[in-house]
């Protein structure tokens, strides 16, 4: 999650948020904004493995309690993260417009709503 700090910064030495790029073509982004957007898309997709592995009992159901608390720690700051780069790449799409807010039933990823009741 450095990588998301750092690209916080360069962000803000432009003027710009961190979600700015997710709003714009891939075509018109420099080479840390491309490497955000795709550390986005690696980061969550792991996150996707992880919540389907809990899901389908390949962990065990105590795995995110107490004695892997860092593990919930992680998960929490991923959603912390990026949630928000997730949230303006779907605003920005052609999603928003076809199947409503981000927020209304099956259009937030399942990942986050799994972090959220650890």
């Amino acid at each position: 999650m450095d990588f998301f700090s750092e690209y916080e910064k360069h962000s803000a030495s432009r003027g710009l948020h961190c979600t700015d790029a997710f709003k714009r073509p891939y075509d018109a982004l420099d080479d840390m904004d491309k490497r955000a957007v795709e550390a986005m898309y690696t980061v969550s997709g792991f996150w996707d493995m992880v919540t389907d592995a809990y899901k389908s009992n390949l962990l065990r159901k105590d795995f995110f309690k107490a004695d892997n608390e860092k593990w919930k720690k992680r998960a929490q700051n991923y959603m912390a993260v990026v949630e928000p780069l997730e949230k303006a790449d779907y605003e920005s799409s052609s999603f928003a417009a076809k199947y409503g807010d981000y927020h209304e039933k099956g259009n937030r990823p399942q990942q986050f709503a799994f972090i959220e009741k650890l």
